[in-house]
């Protein structure tokens, strides 16, 4: 009888070890799943903008442009007066007119340089002769006249060098600026040009033109 009390005994122990076993199992698959979850929840919500076809709000800092006019004259497909922005390059204008022709001449094109209001386009044919720039043939497209004057809009750097206080660095931060600014508008915005103070102004005002 002793014998069988302890066998039940060892029965009721293993029963015993078989439940915590079996209920620390359920506890740690319950913990592992609740875990997954929470990883599922956080994916879908760093995601799902994405998933949804969504991007993130993104500030971008723009350039702010001002509507302008053009006027695109020469061998393109479609001269005349254009609607432009500040922002757009001579590339764009010239697109808009259908492009140049294939008998123009674009090797004396800036297609980098800003657009500036009622800037007039010039494209000249190829053998074309007393073309030297883009801009307008009822401009002086000769950089310096008789008078030994000198257009800042359309002077190359070396020309540029032949204006008193004007230097190869000054040249070439002229040639920057129209680039990347267009055209000057008025003989002092030459005095944007990083360099050229009002005194260096002074020396070159009666030596220049636009």
């Amino acid at each position: 009888m002793s014998q069988l009390k302890k066998h039940k005994k060892i029965l009721i122990i293993i029963g015993i070890g078989i439940f915590l076993f079996i209920c620390s199992q359920l506890y740690l698959h319950m913990e592992q799943e609740k875990v997954k979850e929470e990883n599922l929840s956080f994916e879908e919500t760093l995601y799902g903008a994405e998933e949804k076809g969504e991007e993130p709000e993104v500030i971008v800092e723009t350039e702010t442009s001002t509507e302008i006019v053009v006027d695109i004259k020469g061998a393109v497909n479609y001269p005349g007066v254009y609607e432009m922005t500040t922002s757009d390059r001579v590339h764009d204008a010239i697109k808009k007119a259908g492009g140049i022709v294939e008998e123009g001449d674009d090797s004396v094109i800036n297609f980098a340089m800003k657009l500036t209001d009622e800037m007039v386009i010039y494209v000249p044919l190829k053998g074309e002769e007393g073309i030297e720039s883009l801009l307008t043939p009822e401009q002086n497209l000769h950089e310096k006249n008789e008078e030994g004057v000198i257009n800042i809009n359309t002077a190359d750097e070396s020309q540029l060098q032949e204006i008193p206080g004007i230097g190869p660095s000054k040249a070439r931060a002229i040639i920057d600026y129209r680039e990347k600014n267009g055209v000057f508008s008025e003989k002092e915005d030459l005095k944007k040009v990083s360099g050229i103070g009002d005194k260096t102004y002074e020396k070159l005002e009666n030596s220049i033109t636009i």
